[in-house]
């Protein structure tokens, strides 16, 4: 829902902290290792920008709430300036046309860092059901975008799939005799270079893709070919006719690796390549390919190449923070201007795949 949230339902006690570098939208500042003296407590002026986080136009007049203080507003230039307390506490930013952010705040002492707050316009080519759907898994989970730049792999040889769960996913491989065709590797290469800089707004490059084989017979379960900071890549002989990404993401949201199964039978289908790595950039389709509400290349039977939609939408899931929200909550212990939890902070690994 749009509108302003109430701070009595939001009052929260934050810990630790949770942004996840470029995906955030502004970029934190570590706080400084010296602490304030009781004579100077910690606080400060929180300062910094409204914008549009599409367009990155200012936001004039917006409304910026911090716990337990009243509403100030920001000048025509969208820019704003609060005097805040010691104690960690959230903001509310609105706007008429524009969906309402909840975001926290991390008081450190002296001058906090300026900070840019983007909302979420209601409309002008952005839609949240659409976004919702393929970054958000309409509502039940968070946005999952890489956060540091993973190498991609692609496997020269043909595996076949001979392990399957329920669902009919591949859950391993074995490498076979026969080797890849070679238009496989220029293909793949050739998707990861154009797609990967589009569907991330240039935060994963697509720069460092090498090749690997396996001796055959080699048996790959899941667990191996999903590999911590990498997308590896392999043609497979399945006895269906799917193509399938996985990717799996940290308790924080953070992509942490990906696999893509290319069906032999889509070797030649540059759009498939490019819908299954969009899976591992952080693209999904949770209630079927033929419910995703806009033209997209999430989409059942579209062209090859991404579309605006999804060129713009993914510009905005690369501005958000990980596992933000419906409608436009940013995670607790995320601060706009705060401390990075360690990975150890992290909790357990989530494992998702769709074809």
């Amino acid at each position: 829902m749009k509108g302003k949230v109430s701070l009595a339902v939001l009052a929260l006690s934050l810990h630790g902290c949770s942004d996840d570098g470029p995906s955030g939208p502004s970029s934190p500042s570590p706080a400084s290792s010296a602490r304030a003296s009781p004579a100077a407590p910690a606080g400060g002026a929180l300062s910094g920008r409204v914008v549009d986080a599409v367009t990155g136009a200012p936001i004039g007049g917006a409304s910026i709430e911090v716990e337990g203080l009243g509403p100030a507003s920001a000048d025509s230039d969208g820019r704003f300036r609060i005097d805040v307390s010691a104690s960690d506490a959230r903001v509310v930013v609105a706007a008429p046309g524009y969906w309402t952010r909840e975001t926290g705040i991390r008081p450190m002492g002296g001058s906090l860092p300026p900070v840019t707050l983007s909302l979420l316009p209601d409309g002008n080519d952005f839609d949240l059901e659409f976004f919702d759907h393929v970054f958000r898994d309409v509502g039940e989970d968070g946005t999952h975008p890489w956060t540091a730049e993973p190498q991609f792999e692609i496997w020269e040889g043909v595996y076949e799939c001979t392990g399957f769960v329920e669902s009919a996913e591949c859950d391993e491989l074995t490498a076979k005799e026969e080797r890849a065709p070679g238009m496989f590797v220029q293909m793949m290469r050739g998707v990861i270079q154009a797609d990967a800089p589009r569907y991330t707004d240039g935060h994963v490059l697509g720069s460092n893709v090498t090749t690997r084989s396996h001796p055959p017979g080699t048996v790959l379960p899941r667990s191996q070919y999903i590999e911590p900071g990498k997308i590896t890549v392999a043609l497979v002989s399945t006895r269906d006719d799917f193509s399938w990404g996985f990717w799996r993401y940290n308790s924080r949201g953070s992509m942490i690796g990906g696999h893509i199964n290319l069906n032999i039978i889509h070797r030649s289908r540059r759009g498939v390549y490019s819908h299954e790595l969009a899976h591992t950039l952080g693209f999904d389709h949770p209630l079927g390919l033929d419910r995703v509400p806009l033209s997209s290349i999430m989409r059942r039977g579209h062209a090859d190449e991404p579309t605006r939609i999804d060129v713009l939408h993914a510009r905005v899931l690369y501005g958000r923070p990980a596992n933000n929200r419906t409608p436009d909550i940013d995670p607790a212990g995320y601060f706009v201007n705060g401390l990075r939890r360690s990975e150890a902070e992290s909790g357990p690994e989530i494992t998702r795949s769709a074809r």
